[in-house]
């Protein structure tokens, strides 16, 4: 509770290519607070990423959305801000931007795993399994992902 979580995504076709970044913002209570999408020019996808995470922090950081978690499904960019890789030159303003607006305020960053994409307007819009994820999550419950695998029979 008190803390803001923003999930962070950037997409590249071609990779460079056609590419997009998006964030949604939620309060302590799981409450959707605020999301925005822009298209991009042709980039890369780590690129896109990092403009998601950009937009995502400079928007918590200017509107008081603080103290926040800034999530995000890629974990190159989260091990190039923890700085334990070194910064592409194809990215290096977009992390110092990062750096800047992650210096003036609370904000930690925390790596997810990547479950695809779904695009809804309203909560009603979602399927039934997805609503009990968002609501357990809401909740503060643990959820597990899990994979059943079949074997195959020898031929």
């Amino acid at each position: 509770m008190g803390w803001f979580k923003c999930n962070t995504d950037g997409a590249s076709r071609g990779n460079p290519g056609m590419s997009f970044a998006a964030f949604c913002i939620r309060n302590g209570r799981g409450d959707l607070m605020y999301a925005a999408a822009r298209t991009l020019n042709d980039t890369t996808n780590i690129c896109a990423e990092a403009i998601a995470i950009e937009d995502g922090i400079e928007y918590c950081v200017t509107h008081q959305f603080l103290p926040m978690i800034m999530k995000t499904d890629s974990l190159a960019l989260l091990n190039i801000i923890r700085k334990i890789w070194s910064i592409p030159w194809n990215v290096r303003m977009e992390i110092r931007r990062i750096q800047y607006w992650s210096n003036k305020g609370q904000v930690q960053f925390a790596h997810i795993l990547r479950e695809g994409t779904l695009h809804v307007n309203n909560f009603e819009e979602f399927p039934s399994d997805s609503k009990i994820i968002l609501n357990m999550d809401k909740a503060l419950l643990p959820s597990f992902k899990y994979k059943v695998y079949k074997s195959k029979e020898p031929d």
